[in-house]
């Protein structure tokens, strides 16, 4: 049982934030992909340069070091420099978040119908659309539109998150207020 509230408040607290970051991309789809991209590109740059600086005082290491942090900066400058290139890699992401929130809600859709709510599959179809939406995202099906389709994506997620845990915990406070009358009784 704990496990369980554990799983719906973390499902809560993500859904929220995927409804906000879903609005932000939404309102801004451009200047949303291009500043992850610059994120994404700078954290490289500066991996490449701990990685290098990590390594320089070992002569085994240094060279091989510099090698990798020189590839890892590469790609860094790159993706920074070209954050429109760049955006399939976001897709991926969002695509495997995606998919770890459907197996959350499918998992709780099942959670739902061993407490025997009425009507569990909802949240089941609701899961396996995300798993669907996630799947494209992943398949690269969706490069060609905007950053706003992930925030209508994640919008969507933070929803049907938000509703499968309302799902699980009604059908929870009906099964203890069973209980409860069965032990006064």
């Amino acid at each position: 049982m704990k496990k369980l509230k554990a799983l719906r408040l973390n499902i809560s607290v993500t859904a929220v934030l995927m409804m906000v970051v879903g609005v932000f991309c939404i309102m801004n789809p451009d200047s949303i992909s291009n500043l992850l991209a610059k994120i994404i590109g700078a954290v490289l740059v500066l991996v490449a340069a701990i990685m290098f600086l990590g390594r320089i005082s070992d002569e085994k290491l240094r060279v091989p070091a510099l090698l990798v942090a020189a590839i890892v900066a590469a790609l860094g400058l790159f993706i920074y420099t070209n954050p429109g290139q760049f955006t399939y890699l976001i897709f991926l992401v969002f695509g495997i978040i995606l998919i770890v929130d459907g197996v959350q809600d499918v998992t709780l859709a099942f959670a739902a119908k061993a407490a025997d709510a009425p009507r569990w599959w909802g949240p089941l179809i609701l899961g396996g659309i995300d798993l669907l939406l996630g799947a494209l995202c992943v398949a690269g099906q969706f490069v060609k539109l905007s950053i706003a389709a992930i925030g209508v994506m994640l919008l969507y997620d933070g929803l049907t998150s938000l509703f499968v845990v309302h799902k699980v915990n009604s059908a929870e406070r009906v099964i203890d207020t069973v209980i409860t009358h069965e032990e006064d009784i």
